[in-house]
């Protein structure tokens, strides 16, 4: 691809002031390598200029830019003439002649020229109209705002991508900010229209017609235009539709950065997870001084500037947040009431496109109709337009390129999107038939023989200029629908999927690759690739969502559609206010734009659905009723089939589960042939006339669409899950049309296809509950979740369906239903609480992801988590004690110490007894709410005043009652020891052995560990590194972030429910010893034999925490705190029953 070449004119005659244009060259040369797309420029010196030099120099070097550094006279131009050191002036007149006489005969015309030099305005004026753009300045300018700010800001921003009027723009921004506002008000445009110049744009580049035409292809695909076009009540007969580009808005992910700003400036920024905030950094500062651990520091420092998920570290953050200053300066300097601008935190939202910018590979999540196929076909779009505007298509739509990308970190890339449904059932080796037969993995070339097909040898064969693309690295791969392919629901096919994506990175390492799936699926079945980062779609934001209705209504409906768009959005807002809809439901893309298409049906108007089984059955009502309606030359579809809407409605369900069940090896479950269609409408018993049933399809837009003659496909997966779900429950098989296949009936075709193939029945599971629940068919509705967790209660299979039971049970509520309600349903309850039960501690079956569901159900309302040692009894904590003996089996006192540092012989211990879990927030709550607990000052004497007035002195990061209390002081957990040391002495079964009750009145007490005790509790009697043994940490036994140092892939980024971990216990039992919760230790962190209570110093902790990585998470790594200030949910503590150390 060509540079974008800038001819810089330097000229420093001898009897004017010295001009520093060699340092502003340099500056120049600077801010393009810092910038985005800086390698893309080439700055040509032209040194001691003089006017005759100037058109050769043009016509040798073509260049886009012109940039004159020289004195302007208020006549024109200063310039040296070297033979003799005397002035020359070069005049406006002459510039112009000189640019027109260039612009006539070049190949590559002049487009910009930038003179930011004393008195240039007027000349800037004249070649307005010769060049697209020219820039100068109204009065004479001090040369170090030129050399520092106007000519390095002007050429960065240009370099980043951005337009001449927004470069113009952070030049203003700059100027201001250091007190420049006389050179500020110097800058001139000309002309107006100038502002809209790209430099991006002028980038050629040579494309062959058979890739030109290979890019233009993506713009005649069906999912080019939206496929909803019918539902906002957009006529299609006349041709109209709806385009992609015209209503696409930015997608949010579930990240974001806060930044602090101060005068217009970010002074300081970090990220932000969904479970973490700025908490962290008050933190940071309150702590560091106190920090003497440099590896705790840098570990805290590193969580701070990084996106965990996604695999990005804070230099990859580092433009993003470029990006976002110099919009906070553009806004403060325009309006400094702008609320985005004004000093103080604002959290930024990062979009799909920015994970796709700063991470070359990863996986984007999201649920059903969230627009992560959107996302992809709008990308390869805009990367397709951008390449076809630069190679001079003049018939690129407006909207395609990188503009439309909004900040945009990066170049256009060729763009090859797939949907990986037909890849596979394309190319893929089929899969083996028994378990005996290796299965045969795809590889690289599997990809060229499937793109061959479509695109042919020159562009795909060996030596393609395809491949040439991605051999270079400037290519990148969308793969759509990971878990839609055939078969998704075996460990082969999961392992040709991951075999081939891992062949193609090896082939092609500088390849960018985005994989887009639905969560349940990716985190159900084993679909993690290696070395890919991972970003989830976050519900869309109210104001994001006005943009799409914005775009949308005046898409479908012309002028009108302005006002429809207001009208719509005050509508959801007054849903939201009287409670009818959560968030939630509407943020959904696919949700909302059916929501649209009901609000301009004037009779669904008045009540908008407030349910996702509401919102599928009325929209797909509503579109069945429009279509019926429709006329065919003779007669209306409805008199054409003999049904009406409700009758058609029937049919597409059958279609839809037939569709659905095509589970043949290599068989795709979405497209069919017309043949499917004719055979349901034959045994419905249609009057119908076949021959135009095809021909009719194929014209309209509504529930189908076909992307070839006789192939047809729903317009949207979740009609057709829907669909499928309405044909498995019906309540009248017989009188349906046609009439329920007998294997199909409810409840056993349902629970026997969810739980034989999971993956594919899942969401039509899901949508089946739907209905179930909307039609007040709730005993039904229990009965196939608990059918659907029977296999794994009664012979450990189908894991997988036994926790699609459980989140279906999570998204309505079901545990934390009123427990007289849950009594109605009695039997079936009670089996997804025996899974939840179980399914916590199941290690080998869920991934702590899953376990972490169940945990979260056990605590959704008081009594369901009825392990021991996790909750309370008789509303007291309930401490599952584990003995930690004094010898070992042969009679040894001696373990292993390590104070931070290294490994230490220690004498021994007395026997004492630790408890099995961290306190809890349950456990913890009842000494907040006992009348003699929390506000009582007995069990505060002593300690510094880290509590609060009404109630904790800091919340609970994560107020579920079966995870550790975390943000909890020191003096606070001592407290509770002493409150829980005196209940005991009224409740001896609080003990560990109500035969100690007498050792309390001889010292012994519940109180913190030392050190020593904790150490001895998770190690034993060796020199282990982590509780379950050995030197090396194993991925999935403990609750810390690995997707540092290699550790493993399982990241939850917040505490987790006790007891998850039960393959992570210390050699006594002992578990979560490693991660989740920092626990507090008895001692101070700068002398483990200062056991004293009083003061404010620093406490040691031990065991890392959720928040850190496996190497903090170890026995011999140690942390600090008091509590004295908000904490981040990391540090909680455990209890020892025990002699006075």
């Amino acid at each position: 691809m060509s540079p974008i070449k800038i001819l810089f004119v330097e000229a420093n005659p001898s009897d004017t002031n010295a001009l520093r244009t060699t340092q502003e060259l340099r500056d120049l040369q600077k801010a393009l390598k810092d910038a985005r797309f800086g390698a893309g420029f080439e700055v040509i010196p032209m040194l001691a200029a003089r006017g005759g030099d100037l058109l050769n120099a043009l016509d040798e070097h073509q260049p886009h830019i012109l940039h004159v550094a020289a004195h302007g006279d208020g006549d024109g131009l200063l310039l040296n003439h070297p033979s003799d050191e005397r002035s020359e002036l070069l005049t406006g007149d002459d510039l112009l002649r000189i640019v027109r006489t260039h612009q006539d005969a070049a190949t590559q015309r002049l487009h910009l020229v930038v003179m930011p030099d004393c008195y240039t305005a007027h000349l800037a004026e004249g070649l307005g109209d010769v060049v697209d753009a020219a820039v100068g300045m109204t009065d004479e300018v001090e040369d170090v705002p030129v050399q520092q700010v106007i000519t390095p800001v002007f050429y960065r921003r240009l370099a980043d991508g951005t337009t001449v009027a927004n470069a113009l723009a952070a030049v203003d921004a700059e100027l201001r900010r250091r007190g420049q506002e006389t050179a500020a008000e110097m800058v001139r445009l000309y002309p107006d229209s100038g502002g809209d110049v790209n430099p991006q744009a002028w980038r050629r580049r040579q494309l062959s017609p058979a890739m030109l035409d290979y890019l233009r292809s993506w713009f005649d695909k069906p999912w080019a235009s939206v496929p909803l076009a019918e539902i906002l009540g957009l006529a299609d007969d006349d041709g109209r539709r709806i385009e992609l580009l015209d209503v696409y808005v930015p997608l949010q992910v579930d990240f974001s950065i806060t930044v602090k700003i101060e005068q217009g400036r970010i002074v300081d920024w970090w990220a932000k997870t969904p479970q973490e905030d700025g908490a962290r950094r008050n933190l940071l500062e309150e702590r560091m001084a106190a920090m003497t651990d440099a590896a705790e520091l840098a570990e805290l420092q590193r969580r701070q500037r990084n996106w965990p998920a996604l695999g990005v570290e804070e230099q990859g953050l580092q433009p993003v947040v470029d990006l976002i200053e110099r919009k906070i300066e553009a806004r403060f300097h325009q309006n400094k009431d702008d609320k985005s601008a004004k000093d103080g935190e604002h959290n930024w939202y990062m979009e799909a496109h920015d994970a796709a910018s700063v991470q070359p590979r990863f996986v984007l999540l999201g649920e059903p109709g969230s627009g992560k196929s959107s996302f992809l076909r709008h990308l390869t779009l805009c990367l397709a337009g951008e390449l076809r505007r630069r190679s001079g298509d003049a018939h690129t739509p407006q909207n395609a390129g990188l503009a439309a990308l909004r900040d945009w970190l990066l170049d256009a890339y060729a763009p090859v999107y797939i949907e990986m449904r037909e890849l596979v059932t394309a190319v893929f080796p089929p899969l083996p038939v028994d378990g005996d037969t290796p299965v045969r993995l795809p590889d690289s070339d599997h990809l060229w023989r499937y793109l061959q097909t479509f695109h042919g040898a020159g562009l795909a064969g060996p030596g393609g200029e395809l491949r040439g693309w991605f051999d270079r690295g400037e290519a990148i791969l969308l793969l759509d629908g990971l878990d839609e392919v055939p078969d998704a629901g075996r460990k082969e096919r999961r392992e040709q999927i991951k075999a081939f994506i891992g062949a193609i990175v090896r082939r092609y390492p500088e390849l960018r690759i985005v994989v887009a799936g639905r969560p349940h699926a990716y985190h159900a079945g084993d679909w993690a690739i290696d070395s890919f980062g991972l970003a989830t779609l976050h519900s869309l934001e109210m104001s994001r969502l006005h943009e799409l209705a914005a775009a949308l209504f005046p898409a479908a409906l012309g002028e009108p559609g302005k006002e429809q768009a207001d009208a719509f959005i005050a509508a959801i807002r007054d849903q939201l206010k009287a409670r009818r809809i959560e968030e939630s439901f509407y943020a959904n893309p696919l949700f909302f734009t059916l929501l649209a298409g009901l609000w301009l049906d004037p009779a669904a108007r008045a009540q908008l659905p407030a349910t996702r089984a509401e919102l599928y059955r009325r929209s797909v009502d509503l579109l069945l009723t429009r279509w019926t309606r429709r006329r065919l030359p003779d007669m209306s579809v409805a008199d054409n089939l003999g049904l009406d809407a409700a009758g058609l409605r029937s049919v597409l369900e059958t279609l839809a589960c037939t569709v659905h069940e095509q589970s043949a090896p290599e068989q795709d479950t979405t497209l069919f042939k017309v043949g499917e269609l004719l055979t349901v409408l034959w045994e419905a018993h249609c009057a119908m006339q076949m021959q135009e049933v095809p021909d009719y399809l194929s014209r309209h837009v509504g529930l189908l669409t076909a992307p070839s003659h006789g192939w047809f496909y729903f317009t949207h997966r979740s009609f057709q899950e829907h669909l499928a779900a309405c044909e498995l429950i019906c309540a009248a098989p017989e009188s349906h049309l046609p009439p329920v296949a007998a294997e199909r009936r409810f409840p056993d075709g349902l629970v026997r296809r969810t739980t034989q193939q999971p993956a594919l029945w899942g969401n039509v599971a899901r949508l089946a509950v739907d209905e179930l629940i909307a039609h007040e068919r709730l005993r039904d509705a229990g009965g196939v979740l608990a059918a659907c967790c029977r296999p794994y209660l009664d012979r450990h299979e189908a894991p997988e369906a036994a926790l699609l039971a459980l989140e279906i049970a999570a998204e309505h509520h079901l545990f934390a239903g009123d427990p007289d309600e849950l009594e109605v349903r009695g039997r079936d309850f009670a089996v997804l609480h025996q899974v939840a039960l179980a399914a916590v501690a199941d290690y080998a079956a869920f991934t702590p992801r899953q376990r972490l569901l169940a945990g979260n159900l056990l605590a959704a309302r008081p009594g369901l988590d009825t392990r021991p040692g996790v909750t309370v009894r008789a509303g007291l904590p309930d401490i599952a004690w584990v003995a930690i003996p004094e010898f070992d089996s042969q009679g040894r006192p001696q373990f292993t110490f390590n104070d931070g540092q290294r490994d230490t012989p220690h004498p021994g211990l007395p026997t004492f007894w630790m408890a099995k879990y961290p306190i809890t927030y349950a456990q913890f709550r009842a000494f907040v709410d006992a009348p003699d607990g929390y506000r009582n000052p007995e069990w505060r004497e002593g300690l510094a005043e880290y509590f609060g007035d009404d109630g904790t002195r800091w919340e609970q990061r994560w107020p579920i009652a079966n995870r550790p209390r975390e943000n909890v002081t020191w003096p606070e957990a001592v407290a509770f020891c002493r409150w829980l040391t005196a209940q005991a002495r009224r409740r001896p079964d609080l003990l560990p052995d109500p035969a100690l009750m007498a050792r309390l009145d001889a010292g012994w007490s519940i109180r913190l560990p030392t050190e020593a005790e904790w150490v001895k509790a998770a190690r034993g009697w060796d020199d282990r590194r982590y509780p379950w043994g050995g030197q090396a940490y194993e991925s999935g036994r403990a609750n810390v972030d690995e997707s540092k140092q290699g550790g493993g892939q399982h990241n939850l980024q917040e505490s987790s429910t006790a007891g998850m971990y039960p393959h992570g216990a210390s050699p006594f039992g002992v578990e979560e010893m490693s991660g989740n919760v920092w626990e507090y230790c008895l001692n101070k962190y700068d002398n483990l034999d200062d056991l004293s209570l009083g003061g404010e110093d620093y406490r040691a902790a031990r065991g890392g925490s959720w928040f850190y990585n496996s190497e903090r998470a170890s026995v011999a790594a140690r942390g600090v705190d008091v509590g004295d200030v908000d904490d981040f949910g990391g540090f909680g503590f455990r209890v020892v029953c025990a002699a006075s150390p």
